[in-house]
């Protein structure tokens, strides 16, 4: 009993801190995007409202959207964090296949020149999901139904884990969207 009080007061004070750290960014401006760099590679969390969006980008260049939040407000981000010339992106990855992952992803496809999208490939009828898996055959984007964990070495020194999922979810209708995401690492030296 005393341990669930101990985690239950350990989550409202996490939460209290998450909550003074947003007003205060966002007083001076700064919850737009948050990004960390580190020796030229960088990681940007795009703000698209409800929803996901991260940018990565290697000191390669080599660059990685994963997932593009619930409308088109995730290009205005990228336009933030790109070059203006910047027309193509090498690798989306989208997590799993809810409207405020995907919808977004469906006007950068549209909008970007797309090397390889890796997603689990899990059946599902959004009209969202369904417009992106349109654009990848449409546009001849190579598409990677991920079934097992692997790594991935993006430049030397930087990889990026698969983590999940364990097995495929390609062409299977699963019961939590939310359970059966792509989780990934991004490991940079140590």
């Amino acid at each position: 009993m005393r341990d669930k009080k101990k985690i239950y007061w350990f989550g409202v004070v996490v939460i209290l801190i998450i909550s003074f750290a947003l007003d205060w960014f966002g007083s001076y401006g700064l919850t737009d995007i948050f990004s960390q760099e580190q020796d030229g590679l960088m990681v940007h969390a795009l703000d698209v409202g409800q929803g996901d969006a991260i940018f990565i980008e290697t000191p390669d260049h080599f660059q990685i959207l994963i997932d593009g939040g619930p409308d088109k407000s995730v290009l205005a981000q990228l336009g933030k964090v790109m070059s203006f010339s910047d027309r193509s992106i090498d690798m989306v990855i989208l997590t799993h296949p809810h409207s405020d992952h995907v919808a977004g992803l469906v006007e950068v496809l549209r909008r970007y020149k797309i090397e390889d999208v890796y997603l689990t490939g899990v059946l599902h009828g959004s009209p969202d999901y369904l417009a992106f898996l349109d654009l990848i055959k449409d546009k001849e984007i190579s598409r990677h139904d991920l079934g097992a964990p692997f790594v991935m070495e993006l430049d030397h020194g930087i990889e990026l884990e698969f983590l999940y999922p364990f097995h495929s979810f390609a062409g299977l209708k699963v019961e939590n969207l939310n359970n059966n995401s792509i989780i990934n690492r991004l490991v940079y030296e140590q």
